[in-house]
């Protein structure tokens, strides 16, 4: 507490020293103490105060209200009014800077320490909602998939930029439409997610403008904290060029395999104990066996004895050191009883699924005595294989410069690499990693093997990231450069963010009910228990109150109403939007249900000296409706109307029958509402113009809950408003409901 910082602003001397005194005795720090609101302002903006108390009543040119106003317009710092006045026309006047609280003079420490903690707890728990609020719908904002979401009727109710931009449509125009209206799809291919209701699929959107976008994602339902279905989200991208990339694939492939069904050379792929798994049809050419009749044999049959130690010393070399391209010539036998020479090239294959094989790629060199072409040969199957390698496969020399590279190189970057010979590698690394790659080629130039993921630039200049293991390239013991051996991991990484940023959100997700659960229990619960035993005191069943007192239970009572009505409206409101409301739908009177809010709203009005009148159509006797809160839309309209309308006013409600549906209309003679600002008026906690909304008193979210509502009972509302002539509310019920998601049926 001795970090929370309390502005005393009071033009008493002999109070504010008391004042002082009485915050440091509670713990708090007072950093200043001024008499004016110019000199109030100044110090909030050198302190940055965590609580204002503002005297009503200044010295200088402004008030303490103007003051509390500026204040906090400025720095949104939280104020509690001090003032030796209980005037009603200064505390309404007052009310317009929205203050934390009031403290009438003189007052105990325990009424000081009470307002105070009160007032920062409400300040800090506004902050952290509107945080809440602003990084989660960022963050649905912000991820690159496309994301739509409906409600339990399966209508559209929320869209991210990436899924508006891929279906065409904008939130505004899409919000309320059935889903397969928008997300228009042909489906090609559906897979059931194991363990869950979900599925993933493969299919073709079109889009509004008929455009044919292939897509992959997963559509899932979206669950209350009871297991029911509260609506769906579809989670979607764009995978047009990964379906280019794979029939591009689909088609080397192909080529490939007949590329090694029809090459000269044998390939052969070995177990890790020698046997055969897979012979070329090149074998039979070169030795008369046909492939068939060496699958399943040990290749090591094969081979001459006197060569067989030094083929089996290679061959598990190559076995130990995965990652080693290892070489033999060895005499072969040939079906026709004779010995042909091979040279053999084998090296593990990295296969995740199957590891522990090696393809050896041979060649018939009897026929070949001469050094220059056993080495030519050699080469030969050494580019052979490194050309038909799915890895990206690059040499270095010793200033880093391209010496060699495959063609899986060249489809990765996307740079014709043939003009990269003999220039640096470095263009084409992002220059947050260039440093960390330059360090790890310096460190396989020593001798050291590395393995490392970085990020490289395309032609395009899009991103790509690799994950690379690099070895020093050694001739006659010496290293003359690097070998690197890269994979492209881009979407495997795509998709690893993807599941972070899901868990993210699904743990905001989970806060939020924690922070909801919470805020019911720790704060309704006492706020009750503070209203109750005030209208205990208020009706003085505890004995006698002073005038004084009276005042103080009276504040303590419309402080403790407003906050409760505040944490009851947003629990209504997030209630509203989990699905959690179930409306119980009976027969009700539209006549009596009219006359009971009107008595609700009668006391008010004739305060106010304003005309209540209805207007009813004996044809519309009943509706289908939750009594509830049927009551609660017309209460909420009808304390509207009467709150902004002037002295002297007419609030009309009218009620008829138009073919199946039942229409109201709650029209006002009040201050209206300008053109621009209509569009905000369902909308929670969106704000009109400031001064208006800080001169009436209310949370701000009785529209937004009326909205909805109604459209729980299938209904719709509008609005109409001439500034400074009136508004009119008009909604829409269904006369008979359907029966549907968060509806139960009582006795009618």
């Amino acid at each position: 507490m001795a970090d929370t910082k309390i502005l005393v602003v009071e033009d008493e001397v002999i109070v504010a020293d008391d004042i002082q005194k009485s915050l440091n005795n509670l713990g708090y720090a007072v950093p200043a103490i001024v008499s004016s609101g110019e000199a109030a302002i100044k110090k909030a903006g050198e302190y940055i105060p965590d609580l204002v108390l503002m005297d009503i009543v200044l010295q200088g040119g402004m008030d303490g209200i103007e003051t509390a106003k500026q204040m906090r317009s400025l720095f949104d710092i939280p104020v509690i009014y001090l003032t030796a006045y209980s005037d009603k026309k200064v505390l309404e006047k007052a009310k317009i800077t929205e203050p934390f609280g009031y403290i009438i003079k003189p007052f105990k420490e325990r009424e000081l320490k009470i307002a105070l903690e009160i007032a920062l707890l409400k300040h800090d728990m506004e902050r952290k909602l509107k945080e809440s609020r602003d990084w989660f719908t960022t963050a649905l904002k912000s991820i690159s998939d496309a994301v739509i979401a409906t409600d339990p009727k399966g209508c559209v109710n929320f869209m991210n930029p990436a899924a508006q931009v891929m279906t065409g449509w904008e939130l505004k125009e899409a919000e309320g439409k059935y889903l397969e209206e928008i997300f228009n799809i042909v489906l090609e291919e559906l897979v059931a997610v194991p363990g869950s209701m979900g599925f993933e699929y493969r299919t073709i959107l079109v889009s509004r403008n008929n455009a044919k976008i292939p897509i992959e994602g997963s559509r899932a339902p979206i669950k209350d904290d009871r297991g029911g279905v509260t609506g769906t989200v579809v989670v979607f991208r764009d995978i047009t060029l990964r379906k280019k990339a794979e029939e591009e694939l689909r088609r080397q492939e192909e080529h490939f395999r007949l590329l090694i069904e029809n090459i000269s050379d044998v390939i052969t792929i070995l177990k890790e104990d020698g046997t055969i798994s897979y012979q070329s049809p090149s074998i039979e050419h070169i030795t008369g066996y046909k492939p068939a009749e060496l699958t399943g044999r040990n290749v090591f049959e094969l081979v001459n004895p006197d060569d067989l130690q030094y083929v089996l010393n290679v061959f598990n070399e190559g076995i130990r050191d995965p990652q080693s391209i290892k070489t033999a010539e060895y005499r072969f036998l040939h079906k026709n009883g004779s010995w042909i020479f091979f040279e053999s090239v084998g090296k593990s294959l990295l296969d995740n699924v199957e590891p522990g094989k090696v393809i050896v790629i041979s060649r018939d060199i009897t026929d070949r005595k001469r050094a220059e072409e056993a080495l030519h040969r050699s080469e030969e199957k050494y580019r052979t294989m490194i050309e038909n390698s799915n890895d990206m496969i690059w040499t270095l020399d010793k200033q880093g410069n391209f010496v060699y590279y495959n063609k899986r190189a060249e489809e990765v970057s996307g740079h014709d690499l043939s003009q990269w010979i003999g220039k640096s590698f470095a263009p084409l690394i992002i220059p947050q990693d260039l440093i960390r790659v330059n360090k790890i080629f310096l460190g396989t130039m020593s001798g050291k093997p590395q393995q490392y993921e970085v990020n490289i630039y395309k032609k395009d200049r899009s991103i790509r990231t690799l994950s690379v293991n690099t070895t020093p390239n050694i001739e006659s013991g010496e290293v003359v450069g690097t070998v690197s051996f890269g994979r492209d991991i881009t979407e495997q990484k795509r998709a690893e963010k993807i599941r972070i940023e899901k868990e993210r959100l699904a743990e905001i997700s989970r806060a939020k009910s924690e922070f909801l659960a919470n805020m019911s229990h720790e704060l309704r619960t006492p706020l009750n228990a503070i209203i109750g035993f005030s209208e205990l005191l208020k009706n003085k069943a505890a004995g006698k109150l002073t005038e004084k007192q009276g005042h103080y239970v009276e504040n303590v009572l419309i402080s403790s109403k407003h906050l409760l009505s505040l944490i009851n409206d947003i629990l209504d409101l997030s209630k509203i939007e989990a699905g959690k409301i179930e409306l119980i739908i009976e027969k009700v009177s539209v006549p009596e249900i009219i006359d009971v809010s009107i008595t609700l709203i009668n006391e008010k009005a004739t305060k106010h000296n304003i005309t209540l009148k209805k207007e009813l159509d004996p044809r519309l006797d009943y509706i289908e409706a939750d009594p509830q809160r049927f009551k609660q839309v017309l209460f909420n309209l009808l304390s509207n109307a009467v709150k902004f309308s002037k002295d002297g006013g007419t609030v009309t409600i009218t009620a008829k029958k138009d073919g199946a549906m039942a229409e109201f209309r709650v029209r006002d003679t009040g201050i209206g509402i300008k053109e621009e600002n209509l569009g905000k008026l369902f909308m929670a906690f969106e704000q009109l113009e400031a001064g208006i909304s800080k001169a009436y008193e209310g949370t701000g979210l009785g529209l937004s809950i009326t909205k909805k509502l109604v459209e729980l009972h299938s209904g719709t509302i509008t609005a109409e408003s001439k500034y400074g002539e009136g508004s009119t509310f008009t909604f829409l019920l269904p006369i008979a409901q359907k029966p549907g998601k968060n509806k139960s049926y009582g006795k009618h």
